[in-house]
């Protein structure tokens, strides 16, 4: 590499960066996963309320990598700031360093990362997009690294760096499965489905072990975002206004998104990029399909992220007129909203009807890097101070909507049980009564009559019969012995629907 371009890196590696950490902080559902990992360090397994056993995370490798240096700190909020800007950190200049390499697309790629909103809070918040970055730009690097043709090995390799992004988070298969499809019908050779099949060991052992400690193959949150009893046309149209949210709060995301989509379709220079055209589209599909998060442009990151290694990877597209054209627009729309990244003016919250919401802006006072250097070291919120009381009553059964910090900092002690059903395995499976309203991630339910004494007692008190026969079905699978007949016939019953007429 010339000494003028690793120059050029760096530097462009610093911008974006300090914007990153000028703007660092980290959200309510960051701390729903690290409840999980202090649980794990201090001997009470992968659970979330201690008594159960319930998978309340989508992203096992994330949660796997903060908890090695939790298990040294014993510490959530700068922990997990900090591993979040070293794994941004690789991942852009791998994308630098592997893909950009011309200096103005280095350029342009470094300030559409720093300007784009999406990608500014969400490679902090506590969440995986980080980590699904870097995997991603690995991939896309062994993907496109030149050779005559994909060997065993290499087919390998390259599920194999698909299976650890899948174990970070399941959808991520939609990014990974068009190139893997392409070289294997390239190939020819069907035999290469086996070594397919051997790179993704990371990903079948997680499933196994999902299946055996948990019950299920997929997280508990999967269950209790998309339940039963909310029409597709509902989910559809949330969808819809996911993306109109993006266009009218960060269109820089929004264009370079949709012009990495489209590039590679109008060069036609290089078959492969069709393939990452094809991974951004499956991704924006199943956004869509969905009806997109509750966190504003969160879900954006990862399209984003492929459009610029697109844009990168198809830069002989560009003259150099169109190149500084890019910069020029990148810039115009960067700075075309009042908080764009390089401010930290906070705009006064207001209710957004349709339960999309500015995350960064609504916990930036307590839970942002910023603000604690200014004002108190530790963390503040209100939820944080009510968890501490909770730590320290004599009340060991609750309930709350906003289960993060209140879960984090209340301790292993308290059972709660989470309205919304992200953290328990009966409320979760539960139809939700609203099927006109949807927001996602807060779906909620109403409590069975009998569950708060259920938990209290420590038996099954519900009134209803056949709720009353479900729960005990969930109580075998998330609090009997792992290893028992009884359990293992449920397990598999349970996965194959036998039980669901008991929650019609």
């Amino acid at each position: 590499m010339k000494k003028n371009n690793l120059s050029l890196i760096l530097l462009c590696l610093f911008f974006t960066i300090f914007i990153i950490l000028r703007r660092a902080w980290v959200c309510d559902d960051a701390y729903i996963t690290l409840r999980t990992i202090d649980n794990f360090v201090n001997g009470y397994g992968l659970t979330w309320n201690v008594a159960e056993r319930v998978q309340t995370y989508t992203h096992p490798l994330w949660m796997f990598l903060l908890s090695i240096f939790y298990f040294i700190t014993r510490e959530p909020f700068y922990t997990t700031i900090l591993i979040s800007l070293i794994t941004t950190g690789l991942a852009i200049y791998f994308l630098f360093k592997k893909i950009a390499v011309k200096q103005l697309v280095i350029i342009s790629s470094s300030l559409i990362l720093g300007l784009s909103r999406a990608f500014v809070d969400y490679s902090t918040s506590g969440l995986e997009n980080p980590l699904s970055h870097l995997i991603i730009v690995i991939f896309y690097i062994y993907f496109f690294t030149e050779r005559d043709e994909f060997t065993k090995k290499d087919m390998m390799c390259l599920s194999l760096i698909a299976s650890f992004g899948l174990v970070n988070r399941m959808d991520l298969l939609l990014v990974f499965i068009a190139p893997l499809a392409y070289e294997l019908i390239r190939s020819r050779k069907w035999e290469y489905l086996l070594s397919i099949l051997i790179g993704q060991i990371p990903f079948i052992v997680w499933e196994i072990f999902s299946l055996i400690y948990y019950g299920y193959f997929i997280p508990n949150t999967a269950y209790a975002k998309l339940p039963l009893g909310i029409f597709r046309s509902v989910i559809l149209r949330q969808g819809f206004t996911y993306f109109l949210n993006l266009l009218m709060n960060d269109p820089l995301t929004f264009v370079v998104i949709f012009i990495g989509l489209l590039l590679p379709l109008i060069s036609k220079k290089n078959k492969k990029t069709i393939m990452l055209s094809i991974s951004v589209f499956l991704y924006l599909f199943y956004i869509f399909w969905v009806g997109g998060d509750f966190m504003s442009g969160r879900f954006f990151t990862i399209p984003l992220f492929l459009a610029v290694i697109n844009i990168a990877i198809n830069s002989s597209t560009f003259s150099k007129k169109g190149l500084y054209t890019l910069v020029c627009m990148t810039l115009i729309l960067g700075f075309s909203i009042p908080y764009h990244t390089l401010t930290l003016d906070v705009p006064e919250i207001e209710n957004d009807s349709n339960g999309i919401d500015d995350e960064r802006i609504y916990f930036y006072p307590g839970m942002s890097l910023i603000t604690r250097y200014r004002n108190h070291l530790e963390p503040e919120f209100k939820w944080i101070t009510q968890g501490e009381e909770f730590r320290e009553s004599t009340i060991k059964v609750t309930h709350a909507l906003a289960v993060g910090m209140f879960g984090y900092y209340s301790g292993p002690d308290v059972h709660i049980i989470d309205g919304i059903g992200l953290a328990d395995p009966l409320i979760s499976r539960l139809p939700s009564s609203y099927d006109s309203y949807f927001r996602p991630g807060h779906v909620v339910r109403d409590f069975p009559e009998g569950y708060k004494e259920s938990l209290e007692a420590g038996e099954n008190l519900l009134e209803d019969p056949q709720l009353k026969e479900y729960y005990e079905k969930v109580l075998i699978i998330t609090r009997g012995d792992i290893f028992t007949w009884e359990r293992i016939k449920t397990i598999f019953e349970m996965n194959f629907g036998k039980y669901d007429h008991l929650l019609e």
